[in-house]
């Protein structure tokens, strides 16, 4: 524009263009303001992704490796572990191959072997016969000595509820304390979530149910076998028995519910699937609890089935809604509706 342009325009339109260029000056604001926001929403996700993602397995390899402090293992112990190891192991073909003695040689020959060293050398050798459950480890914590966990409740006139969060010792005792009270003629036992534990303690809740003398289950290793008889008396009996399962079922909670089904005409199983452990531990630990030692040395049966048979019962509810205990509950209330 020129000059003489500008002199011809009218007062009115110069008043325009002042407010337009106000306007865009005033849109400006706004947008950088909307920036400034984008990057601290952006910052905020970052941060919170690292909280989520990064933090939670970070501290768990920091916690893991602490595990692991202290002096290297004595002389001689880690042989003695590995004889132990290879005594004691189900999966005996892993030591008919060639890598696992020169992987062993190469090891026994350091002049020194941390605990951490012989981890690595355990895990690495599990993995190749698929075993996800022996492992060596440093245990700095001391034994589990919490009080048997039980939930217990009365449902309705007909029917007791009792939960058994884990077979740790003392489980069995107060189990029984729990059922004498009860007059109901239903049991509902809930393992849903139990991972297991100690088997002396499972086969003690198993006799509050079983006949005296009988097999409850067996464990199969290699070389040995172990069989598990029901030596006390039985409570009296309950008109029907159900007992929950879920994903998170397993081990001794597998066996509990596989041998009363086998063994009761009365007891229904209800879940969609368990874990599916098929198989037991031994556990070696030195005398100040340095560390621990967990090795897969038995198969289960309960006469002649595992978990895999127990699976065969959930099949029927895999297309059961079962969220939550009041959906198991409904389960529970429509069979007994069905049998009365």
């Amino acid at each position: 524009m020129t000059d003489e342009e500008k002199d011809d325009e009218t007062p009115s339109e110069i008043i325009m263009q002042d407010i337009e260029q106000d306007q865009l000056g005033d849109e400006e604001i706004p947008q950088q303001s909307s920036k400034k926001v984008y990057r601290l929403l952006s910052l905020l996700i970052i941060i919170s992704m690292l909280f989520v993602f990064v933090l939670p397995p970070l501290i768990n390899s920091i916690v893991f490796l602490q595990t692991f402090r202290g002096n290297d293992l004595e002389p001689g112990e880690a042989q003695e572990l590995l004889g132990y190891f290879e005594e004691n192991y189900l999966y005996q073909e892993l030591f008919e191959e060639e890598t696992y003695h020169q992987k062993k040689q190469k090891l026994l020959s350091r002049n020194s072997i941390s605990r951490m060293r012989l981890h690595l050398f355990i895990k690495n050798m599990t993995n190749h016969v698929g075993d996800q459950y022996t492992y060596f480890s440093g245990n700095t914590q001391k034994p589990n000595t919490k009080s048997p966990s039980i939930e217990s409740e009365i449902i309705d006139e007909n029917t007791y509820y009792i939960r058994l969060h884990e077979f740790n010792e003392g489980i069995a005792e107060k189990t029984k304390r729990t059922l004498v009270k009860s007059t109901h003629p239903n049991l509902i036992i809930d393992l849903r979530g139990n991972p297991g534990g100690n088997l002396r303690e499972l086969l003690g809740i198993a006799e509050l149910f079983l006949p005296e003398n009988i097999e409850a289950f067996r464990l199969e290793g290699s070389n040995q076998l172990q069989s598990f008889i029901t030596r006390e008396e039985m409570l009296e009996p309950y008109k029907r028995v159900f007992i929950l399962l879920d994903k998170k079922s397993a081990s001794a909670s597998e066996i509990l519910a596989l041998t009363m089904k086998l063994n009761m005409e009365n007891v229904v199983v209800i879940g969609k699937e368990t874990v599916g452990k098929s198989v037991a531990q031994t556990e070696q630990k030195d005398s100040n609890d340095t560390y621990s030692f967990s090795i897969v040395s038995y198969r289960w049966f309960v006469q002649n089935e595992s978990v895999d048979h127990l699976q065969n019962y959930l099949l029927e509810y895999k297309d059961v809604r079962l969220n939550n205990l009041d959906d198991y509950i409904k389960v529970v209330n429509r069979i007994i509706k069905k049998f009365n």
